[in-house]
């Protein structure tokens, strides 16, 4: 009997085992199937979400393309936001003659940028020289701050010497840093060739860097930039930093968001109606952003 009991025994503590260990196995089989299932939404509202940043890159080129009176969106990068089946577009449509273009722009105007830009303390002075001595053809530092090819010893290339071909080269150039460069990205080009910038195109960052310019000039210039009427000047600044000129170049920033999916496409277009189509893409840059939840505010 007692042989009977041990027997029993065993078998209980097997039991209690295999059932652990079928517990363990659900519970990794159910984890797994939640991942994959939490992976296959994740990429479906990815997918979905470039889909929709597509979609609104063709909107806006279809707007650019269309009669002057019947374009709906302005050329000055003001946010647009469009629903689209599922989610949303998030637009943003900049003409190139409103930013600074690198290559061309008045030397004041690029050294107000990199002065507004700047934190406090940085030398703003040898970072204009070493910027134009990545620009130009000659093997000499400007000033006492420039940046020869003696400067670049530690990284896999030199002074350029030539002009900028991408505004991402700017993180190349000597004394840049990550965050002068995200500050001024959006106010810069290379595609304008203009020394000056047309104001009623332009983003505040750029018409902050006008010599002459302040915060409340700015304000009220931006106030009323889209009123009948209104002059394409800013009071208290040298004019000659300005043009009417609109460009043929035009850069669509297009985020599209469904669920938890945000992608951004960064797509620069040149127009030319001799052309079939009468458009070309300069460049396309796709980036995935970070998942922001939907805001509650004012919804309690």
């Amino acid at each position: 009997m007692r042989r009977y009991d041990e027997q029993r025994g065993v078998v209980l503590v097997l039991v209690l085992w295999l059932l652990a260990l079928l517990s363990l196995m659900a519970g990794a089989h159910s984890y797994a199937l939640r991942t994959e299932t939490w992976l296959t939404i994740h990429a479906l509202d990815r997918a979905r979400a470039r889909a929709a940043a597509e979609a609104g890159v063709w909107l806006a080129v279809a707007d650019l393309l269309s009669p002057p009176s019947a374009q709906r969106w302005p050329h000055d990068g003001t946010p647009i936001e469009v629903n689209f089946a599922a989610g949303t577009i998030g637009l943003r449509i900049q003409d190139e003659a409103g930013l600074i273009d690198i290559n061309s722009a008045d030397d004041a105007l690029l050294q107000g940028l990199l002065s507004n830009a700047a934190q406090p303390g940085q030398d703003v002075v040898s970072l204009f020289d070493a910027l134009l001595d990545w620009r130009d053809p000659d093997p000499d530092r400007r000033g006492g701050g420039g940046a020869e090819d003696g400067d670049y010893l530690h990284a896999p290339y030199e002074s350029k010497d030539g002009p900028f071909n991408s505004i991402e080269e700017l993180r190349r150039v000597a004394g840049m840093s990550d965050e002068l460069y995200r500050n001024i990205r959006d106010a810069v080009t290379i595609h304008s060739m203009q020394a000056g910038i047309n104001p009623a195109l332009a983003p505040r960052a750029v018409l902050e860097a006008i010599p002459g310019s302040r915060v409340d000039l700015v304000d009220a210039y931006l106030a009323g930039r889209h009123e009948a009427g209104q002059t394409a000047i800013i009071t208290g600044t040298e004019h000659h930093f300005f043009n009417a000129q609109r460009g043929l170049t035009l850069t669509v920033t297009s985020s599209g968001r469904v669920g938890r999916g945000n992608v951004r496409l960064d797509v620069v277009v040149t127009l030319d109606s001799d052309r079939t189509p009468p458009y070309s893409v300069l460049s396309w840059r796709e980036s995935r952003l970070p998942y922001t939840p939907p805001s509650t505010e004012g919804n309690g």
